[in-house]
């Protein structure tokens, strides 16, 4: 189930339900070697993350979009609630040899357990300038989409690993 409210002049806000616990989701945005296989669209051939995981660290990614464009984003993490909460500092960057943007949006990241390993995310990304709230709305529902088919394939693997064992 996803829901994606209307955005707003300067906010996109989505829920989506993934197929995982909480501790699971909220990982998956911090562990560099599982975000470099969900955010970008390339998976980790077409995708690069440098990730810190303290309050304060940064992560850098790049990307190669579908249509053949590589750019890259950067944020900082502002808040840890492991494994309810996350928020960043988040900074749009465009092709990759360009500088960040000044600008500093906000990411807000909830989730809460909503049935035995599923989990309702909530994705709260603000304070973005007019002209981008289209374009992060578009790409926010399918990078979560991304995410949540990660969570199911790894959660498959995990389930085969442990009848074969």
């Amino acid at each position: 189930m996803s829901q994606v409210a209307e955005p707003t002049d300067n906010t996109v806000r989505l829920v989506r339900e993934m197929s995982a616990p909480p501790a699971e989701v909220y990982d998956a945005f911090l562990d560099p070697e599982k975000l470099v296989r969900w955010i970008g669209p390339g998976g980790p051939d077409e995708t690069r993350v440098e990730a810190g995981t303290a309050v304060g660290a940064s992560t850098d990614i790049w990307i190669q979009k579908e249509e053949g464009e590589k750019r890259h984003f950067h944020w900082e993490i502002a808040e840890l609630d492991p494994p309810g909460r996350l928020v960043f500092d988040f900074a749009f960057g465009g092709p990759i040899g360009s500088e960040l943007t000044d600008y500093r949006s906000r990411l807000t990241v909830e989730f809460r357990e909503s049935g035995p390993g599923t989990t309702e995310l909530t994705l709260v990304h603000d304070r973005l300038p007019p002209e981008t709230v289209s374009g992060v709305n578009t790409g926010w529902g399918t990078i979560t989409g991304r995410l949540a088919e990660f969570l199911t394939t790894e959660n498959e693997n995990e389930a085969t690993e442990g009848e074969d064992s």
